[in-house]
């Protein structure tokens, strides 16, 4: 299970999952129903809402944004953690999660740890800095800046980087950008 993702749904019906698409049977849809319905009643006490939309995916759960309710939620039920972040971002909300682990005797190990961020892979000092000022998690510099970054992801506790390729280019572009991250970046992690 990964927590990923709990919205408000507006004008839902019902509990739990109010208007999910389809109802899954079985001891995935059993175990998925029980998820559900305690995720339910973990956010209506914690946040006071009484009706939320819940997808699920294999008991998938995504965009929960906040330390208090996510976190939370994160501790006691999900096996994967993901969320856009610098290493920063990421050793911060981590050291919540694992407070929230200790405080109910689940292992921080238990929780596979993964983050989001842009790839910038450039020598062009200018280019990071207008990157930077979108204010999205850059992984961005010359091979031997971003391998520090990804290094520092590691050091935070993250066993897994996930590098979206939309702001890579296309076609020939993309598969250059490609090209380098595999040869100049991938091998000082292997």
């Amino acid at each position: 299970s990964a927590v990923h993702d709990i919205e408000p749904a507006p004008g839902a019906t019902g509990g739990a999952g109010g208007d999910a698409p389809r109802t899954k049977t079985g001891a995935v849809g059993a175990l998925e129903r029980e998820v559900q319905g305690a995720l339910h009643k973990d956010l209506q006490r914690l946040v006071g809402r009484s009706r939320w939309r819940l997808w699920f995916r294999d008991v998938e759960v995504r965009n929960v944004g906040g330390e208090h309710v996510t976190l939370k939620i994160t501790a006691k039920y999900a096996d994967e953690w993901n969320v856009w972040g610098t290493p920063e971002t990421l050793r911060n909300k981590m050291a919540i999660l694992d407070a929230h682990c200790d405080k109910i005797g689940r292992p921080r190990t238990a929780i596979q740890r993964s983050a989001v961020a842009l790839l910038v892979l450039t020598d062009d000092a200018e280019q990071v800095e207008r990157m930077k000022a979108a204010g999205r998690p850059l992984i961005a510099g010359n091979a031997a800046q971003v391998r520090d970054i990804i290094a520092e992801y590691r050091d935070a506790g993250v066993s897994e980087v996930i590098i979206p390729d939309f702001n890579l280019g296309r076609g020939d572009k993309k598969i250059e950008a490609y090209d380098a991250f595999m040869n100049d970046i991938v091998p000082a992690f292997r």
